[in-house]
């Protein structure tokens, strides 16, 4: 039975209910008669209002029916409630579960996502395992394209970015095994590729030789045999190793010093200045009297005989090493009451007194002006720029000039009456911004549509940074003005000492063509330029950088060149010209240039401005230059020829064939310097020289006949500007040379051999130019990564058959006729005798006519002899030990260290690197010039071969 009210299970006959404790008789006596009385109830209002029964009827079913529900209910809570606590533990489990697994689908979707991250195996690149250097491009497939900027990236080689759904990696410096990785929070997908570089030999190409340690040669003339400077470990090419100023067999045999070692003793003397100066350089207290030898007081005498030039200097230390040098100097020359020469004197020791006798031309002091009773000597301030006057005595009988120093630097000799110590030099920059200087793209993005002419000539706006680090380089009294002009001449900062306002100027140039108008008015340009300056005795620059032909709609640059000179001249101005392109008006911007005083620098393109730059700038500020690019000058530049790498150069590297497998640098050099120089004869017949093959054997070597005439180079047109026309050639130049990159798939490792893979390899012997051949690796496995990126048994090697070029149907003739001259001038190294540096020896003759030169070349004669070459405007080819070889270039400039004056840097035009100026370092004593390495060559202490003049070189051509 059931509980009539709470509806709990009871046993049959209970009188309470055990749950809610009713007395179940009197429960259910009540309730019938709550619902007779309820009935009685019903039948008394049921006539009153049927509807009124009705919904009473309805509430009642109601009532009924909820309270079914709430037992119902009821019920089932009491049963859950039993099953929860009989199943206590096992629903504590369950639940757990669910939490668990919501918390791990929570944080997947936090450290993984639910996307989708895949590559796109579509992609070509997607299935290169081995590369040449090269960028690489891979597709992804991630699932949502919303979320694809989270995407990350990283390369164990190169750089490498996202860009959309598309990865590029650019691996053109890298080698070996490479490795990317995208990622997506913590999932994660990767590509493996192996990077090899089959023209890794190119930036070594030199000429080869073998010095043999154990003959009996004498290859630096210095007394002792190749295999003696073995025993002593001594340098078999430079006769003074350790450059104390004592040769090798004179340290070992005489002096019996160290020839390893200039101050064998270490007491702060070399050993070269304790023999001149009576001292034992194998002890560090010569007299024994206590006192050490470079701490004694010392006078000594320095006489140069070719320039009369005496020093007598008292101090301590390397006094003997004191050197006197003199050049001239373009920007004193253009000063009042100055003469251009400077005198530099330079000693390692330290100086306590110096009087300096210097001789004097009257004819040169009275051809200037200046008067023999007021000479004096001023110190020249090379951050200041600013001269003192130093006490000098004038000496009229003998012509002489007398002068006590306290220091040694550099000196020039001008009129005290005359000369301005301090001056506040001018120099206005005016600068072409006319639409020729924009690329389309670039004038479109500027709201302009309508616009024609827009060449590109400077769209990196070169001129502008370059103008900027120009202006940081000039120290001193320099005030400088900025202005720009297209059609009309706009002045944007007159004279002011301010750089970073005039750098500020300069800058707000970009983009603003909209206020100049269109065309270039040269004309309008410079006379509004000479304006900017006042008639004072200020130096006065005016720099004027224009890409174009001047558009002066009647009054032409032609018709107007002698009245801008004029101006200019009345003002003091000098005008100093950059032509970039090749539509200039040249002869009338180098004639206004020439007559004012100042030069005309052409540049073919942007990529030139950086060398003429510099050149500008040193013509300005006393021909001081930056060599290492940190903004500060180092050198003055002493010479210089004017040839520009990035016009008078090749465009294209140095290179390897069937006929010199080190490379052509001899020949590159020495048609540059004939180029240059005007010189090269168009044509040539074959010619033959004997090339020593052995020790006692000799082989013939000849050339192939060559014209040059009715092709690009007839009218010297600038060197830099021809491009190789054999597209095909790109496999030995390489491909950037012909705008294309190299082919990723280019060589593949097949077993353990590399080769080109076929469609190439087709290509190369379908052209009739080139010998492929596989060759054994000498290289150990180490070595094989570094140079290939893989380890491999062997490789196949190209070469340009320069045999076959000659029948070729597939080279340009032009191409043909210029790499046969090449060839002509790469024989020549055989049949030419040189100079050195360091001795008459010539390292890589001795293998290949068996003779030497047999006279002796000290260091002063080396640089004399360097220098007059250079100011003739000649480019000679130099040569020196270099990457395992020795490698030929041109000299085009010698600078001197501003501190010390027996270091020079010879500006270099390298057939290796196209397009890029480069420094020699070189140090030299009194008998010795070698080099030092530096940041472009790793080589020091080698000597420097050079011809005697061009007009020797020339014998060959004849």
């Amino acid at each position: 039975m059931f509980c009539p009210k709470c509806g709990t299970n009871l046993p049959e006959g209970a009188e309470f209910c055990s749950n809610c404790g009713i007395n179940i008789k009197e429960f259910m006596a009540f309730s019938s008669l709550q619902q007779n009385n309820q009935d009685i109830t019903n039948k008394q209002f049921s006539s009153q209002s049927s509807s009124v029964v009705y919904q009473n009827k309805e509430e009642s079913t109601v009532k009924m029916i909820l309270e079914k529900v709430k037992k119902g209910l009821d019920l089932i809570i009491n049963k859950i409630k039993i099953f929860v606590l009989k199943y206590k533990k096992q629903f504590l489990i369950g639940i757990g579960s669910l939490i668990m697994i919501f918390i791990i689908v929570f944080m997947y979707g936090k450290l993984f996502g639910f996307e989708s991250l895949r590559w796109n195996k579509e992609y070509e690149d997607y299935k290169l395992d081995y590369i040449t250097q090269n960028k690489v491009k891979l597709g992804i497939k991630f699932s949502d394209e919303e979320k694809i900027d989270q995407l990350k990236i990283k390369s164990t080689c190169g750089k490498s970015e996202i860009i959309g759904s598309e990865v590029e990696w650019d691996l053109t410096k890298a080698l070996g095994k490479c490795k990317i990785e995208v990622s997506y929070k913590l999932k994660k997908i990767n590509k493996k590729i192996t990077v090899i570089n089959p023209f890794a030999d190119k930036q070594y190409l030199s000429l080869d030789y073998k010095i043999d340690y154990n003959s009996n040669e004498d290859l630096d003339l210095d007394g002792l045999t190749n295999k003696q400077e073995k025993k002593y470990g001594t340098n078999p090419e430079l006769y003074d190793t350790d450059m104390d100023g004592l040769d090798d067999y004179y340290e070992i045999s005489t002096s019996k010093t160290d020839p390893l070692k200039a101050d064998t003793d270490g007491d702060g003397l070399n050993d070269f200045d304790e023999i001149e100066l009576g001292l034992d350089p194998l002890k560090t207290d010569s007299k024994s009297d206590g006192i050490k030898d470079s701490n004694r007081k010392i006078s000594y005498s320095v006489h140069n005989e070719k320039l009369g030039i005496t020093l007598e200097i008292s101090g301590k230390g390397n006094i003997p090493s004191s050197t006197i040098d003199t050049f001239k100097n373009s920007t004193f020359k253009e000063m009042d009451g100055l003469l251009d020469t400077v005198y530099s004197f330079y000693t390692s020791g330290k100086i306590e007194t110096a009087k300096v006798i210097i001789p004097y031309s009257l004819e040169d002091i009275t051809s200037k002006g200046l008067n023999e009773d007021n000479l004096t000597l001023y110190y020249f301030d090379e951050k200041t720029k600013k001269l003192e006057a130093m006490p000098t005595t004038v000496d009229k009988e003998n012509k002489t000039v007398i002068v006590t120093l306290k220091h040694f630097s550099k000196y020039v000799l001008g009129d005290s009456n005359v000369v301005l110590t301090t001056t506040n030099n001018q120099i206005m920059m005016v600068i072409d911004n006319s639409v020729s200087m924009y690329t389309y793209a670039q004038i479109s993005d500027l709201g302009y549509t309508q616009i024609t002419g827009a060449d590109g000539n400077d769209s990196s706006f070169k001129r502008l940074s370059l103008t900027n680090n120009l202006i940081d380089m000039f120290t001193g009294n320099y005030y400088f003005g900025i202005s720009e002009f297209a059609g009309n001449y706009v002045n944007l900062q007159k004279f002011t000492d301010n750089q970073e306002s005039v750098k500020k100027a300069v800058n707000s140039i970009k983009n603003d063509i909209g206020s100049i108008g269109n065309g270039t008015n040269i004309v309008n340009a410079l006379n509004k330029g000479i304006n900017e300056f006042e008639e004072d005795n200020n130096g006065h620059y005016l720099v004027l950088l224009t890409d174009g032909k001047d558009t002066s709609e009647f009054n032409t640059l032609s018709s107007n060149k002698t009245t801008i000179i004029s101006k200019a001249k009345a003002k003091n101005v000098k005008i100093c010209v950059i032509g970039l392109g090749n539509s200039i008006d040249t002869e009338d911007l180098n004639s206004i240039a020439e007559e004012t005083g100042c030069d005309y620098y052409n540049a073919s393109d942007a990529s030139a401005l950086d060398e003429i730059y510099s050149i500008v700038g040193a013509d300005i500020n006393y021909n001081l230059v930056d060599i290492d690019g940190d903004g500060n000058v180092d050198g003055t530049v002493i010479s210089d020829s004017g040839f520009i790498v990035t016009r008078d150069g090749f465009s294209f590297p140095n290179y390897s064939t069937n006929l010199a497998n080190g490379g052509h640098c001899y020949g590159m050099a020495t048609i540059a310097e004939f180029y240059y120089t005007k010189k090269l004869p168009m044509s040539l017949d074959s010619k033959t020289v004997k090339q020593k093959t052995g020790l006692f054997s000799s082989a013939n070597q000849s050339s192939y006949a060559y014209n040059l005439n009715n092709t690009y180079f007839q009218n010297y047109s600038n060197l830099y500007d021809y491009k190789l026309k054999t597209n095909i050639l790109k496999n030995t130049f390489g491909f950037d040379i012909f705008g294309e990159e190299k082919p990723k798939d280019y060589m593949s490792l097949s077993k353990k051999t590399l080769v080109y893979n076929k469609k190439y390899r087709d290509e190369l012997t379908n052209s009739g130019l080139y010998d492929i051949s596989t060759i054994e690796s000498q290289l150990d496995a180490a070595a094989q990564l570094e140079r290939w990126g893989v380890n491999y048994d062997g490789a196949e090697k190209l070469l340009l058959n320069e045999d076959k070029m000659q029948s070729s149907k597939v080279i340009n003739n032009t191409d043909k006729q210029l790499l046969n001259a090449i060839y002509a001038g790469y024989i020549r190294q055989n049949a030419t005798e040189h100079y050195s540096s360091s001795s008459n020896f010539i390292l890589w003759m001795r293998n290949v006519i068996g003779s030497e030169s047999t006279e002796k070349m000290n260091s002063a004669a080396f640089i004399e002899l360097l220098r007059k070459r250079l100011d003739n405007g000649d480019v000679p080819v130099i040569s020196s030990s270099y990457s395992g070889g020795i490698h030929a270039i041109n000299a085009i400039s010698l600078v001197q260290d501003n501190k010390d004056s027996n270091h020079y840097y010879i500006g270099v035009y390298d057939n290796n690197y196209p397009g890029e100026k480069r420094y020699v370092d070189v140090k030299c004593n009194k008998k010795t010039c070698v080099t030092m390495a530096n940041s472009y060559y790793t080589e020091s202490n080698e000597p420097i071969r050079i011809t005697a003049s061009l007009d020797y070189d020339l014998e060959f051509f004849k």
